[in-house]
This record gives C-alpha cells, structure tokens and sequence, in this order.
C-alpha cells in the first residue's frame, strides 16, 4: 500500500471510530502534514468546540493561530498525530478578530493554549 493510501485509509477509519462527522474537505498531503481536514463552521467559539474534540483523539495535540497575508481571516488548528504516525492538521477559518488575536499581525503565527479554546467553546455555550 502507498503513503497515499495508507493515510486515506487511516483518516477515513479515525473518522469513524471517533465519531468526527464535522469535516467538510480534506486534503493530504501538503508540505508539514500528512493530512488537512477542513471544519465547516466559521464562528470561533462554536467551532473551539469541534476543536477540542479532535484534539482529545490526537496524540500530543497542538493548537495555532496563522493570519494568511491578506489579514482578513485567521486560520485555527490542531496539530497531533494519529494511528500510523500520520500527522494530521485540522482547522477553521474565521473572521479576523482584533480583540482575540490582537498581536497577530498579516503572516503571523501563534500558539494557542487548549485552555484558551475551552475558554473559547464556554462562550458559545453561554450564549
């Protein structure tokens, strides 16, 4: 079995067996990651949540904030690995937010805490 394939059968099997039903588009692979799987929402605090429940079926999950060069969308994601040393990148894409990423100039890129998308899915709870 090729690279390709294995990384298509083991995404597709982590998918099922976790219950992740939210990706909408997937790529793989591109220069850092095997896999990109793409979220379909673009509110922050609702998707924090999506987020999340990746993270906790990844291994040694990471989370990063990248403002593309034209400034007007900031890019979330987790990083972590999966079944057959896969890494696997997911992510969303929401309107740039001065008030929540307010060092992140065009370009930029950002750790994020995990406790700061908890903090980020309790809002769209709240509301």
């Amino acid at each position: 079995m090729n690279r390709l394939t294995t990384v298509l059968t083991a995404v597709a099997q982590h998918i099922e067996l976790c219950g992740l039903t939210d990706a909408t588009h997937f790529t793989a692979p591109d220069l850092h990651h095997d896999a990109v799987i793409q979220l379909a929402s673009d509110n922050l605090c609702q998707s924090s949540n999506q987020l999340l429940t990746w993270a906790a079926t990844l291994v040694d999950p990471s989370a990063h904030a990248w403002r593309p060069p034209h400034g007007h969308r900031v890019h979330v994601d987790i990083i972590g690995t999966i079944s057959n040393d896969i890494v696997v990148r997911v992510y969303i894409g929401v309107a740039f937010d001065p008030a929540r990423f307010p060092d992140l100039e065009p370009d930029g890129q950002q750790s994020v805490g995990m406790s700061v998308l908890r903090a980020w899915a309790a809002e769209a709870v709240a509301a």
